[in-house]
């Protein structure tokens, strides 16, 4: 029962993604941070549970396929990125960013990363 609640919520959440394209995304000047790093759904999932990681946070969902093909569907819907790079292995590129970002202590950047992420997703998940 638990699983199909959560299909269903997911399913209901790609269509919508799907009916919201010009009120749920975000324009490329949004999306450029301060050293010109561009986001999208995929990089921001693998931020976000980089983030998880390193903080200790349980972040780990944002690497589910669940959210692998919720980052796929916005980016496809929102026209973020080229399609030539997978959601996983944009994730993964994003998590090695991020950590070098954090361990350097260039917070800037990390807070602009975060808050840029959570913008994103919450513009087109709203």
């Amino acid at each position: 029962m638990k699983k199909i609640i959560s299909l269903l919520i997911l399913f209901s959440i790609i269509s919508f993604a799907q009916n919201s394209y010009a009120m749920g995304c975000l324009d490329k000047k949004t999306r450029i941070m301060p050293d010109k790093y561009v986001l999208t759904a995929a990089k921001c999932i693998g931020i976000l549970e980089q983030y998880g990681t390193i903080t200790g946070e349980d972040n780990s969902f944002f690497g589910t396929k669940k959210w692998h093909d919720i980052a796929t569907m916005i980016d496809k819907s929102c026209k973020y990125g080229d399609g030539k790079i997978s959601t996983k292995n944009q994730a993964t590129f994003a998590k090695a960013n991020f950590t070098g970002y954090f361990t350097s202590k260039n917070l800037p950047q990390v807070k602009a990363l975060l808050s840029g992420c959570n913008m994103l997703l919450d513009k087109a998940l709203e």
